[in-house]
């Protein structure tokens, strides 16, 4: 079982991107766009996620959004690192698929 069940995050990427999370359950994790985000994506969701442990308290958490956004996103509880990989439909980019690669640190909300 997830021990982050129930926990809320503050995710800030050094690129201006603001994310809150919560760990809802094993399965499903809830964001909250903070900063007017991605341009066409939702400002806040409820998605399916899986997850494994890479190593102590470092997660990779992979979920596809209702938009087709996708999302690959590491969290490093330990040192309160964030790194994502956020992909989206884009007809002008290779494979019709833009993407950012992110980083930044993240906070416990209580």
């Amino acid at each position: 079982m997830f021990k982050y069940i129930g926990k809320k995050i503050d995710v800030k990427y050094d690129s201006g991107l603001h994310y809150t999370i919560e760990y809802l359950s094993d399965t499903q994790l809830q964001w909250v766009d903070l900063a007017d985000g991605i341009q066409g994506a939702d400002k806040q969701g409820t998605e399916d996620v899986y997850y494994y442990e890479i190593a102590n308290d470092v997660y990779s958490f992979n979920w596809i959004e209702e938009t087709g956004i996708s999302v690959c996103q590491t969290i490093n509880f330990k040192d309160k690192k964030a790194y994502s990989f956020i992909a989206w439909n884009d007809d002008s980019a290779k494979g019709k698929r833009a993407f950012a690669i992110q980083q930044g640190s993240i906070q416990f909300i209580d």
